[in-house]
């Protein structure tokens, strides 16, 4: 649920929700939507990286295994 805030990424009067990401004590973080999308956009990069990374992990094992 939005209401008008000001948002603590961009500090920008906008409407403002809460998100659960604790960057600051246990208050959460009021952003907007356009920050949120960022935000979510960040870990999903993040996230596609490591995961892409344990793929080439578990197909150098394989290779390993499949070498001895």
């Amino acid at each position: 649920m939005y209401q008008q805030g000001t948002c603590r990424v961009c500090g920008q009067l906008k409407k403002v929700r809460n998100i659960n990401l604790y960057i600051t004590g246990s208050e959460g973080l009021w952003c907007c939507r356009k920050c949120e999308k960022k935000i979510l956009k960040f870990i999903r990069a993040l996230q596609r990286h490591y995961t892409h990374k344990r793929f080439q992990e578990i197909k150098e094992r394989r290779r390993e295994d499949g070498s001895k």
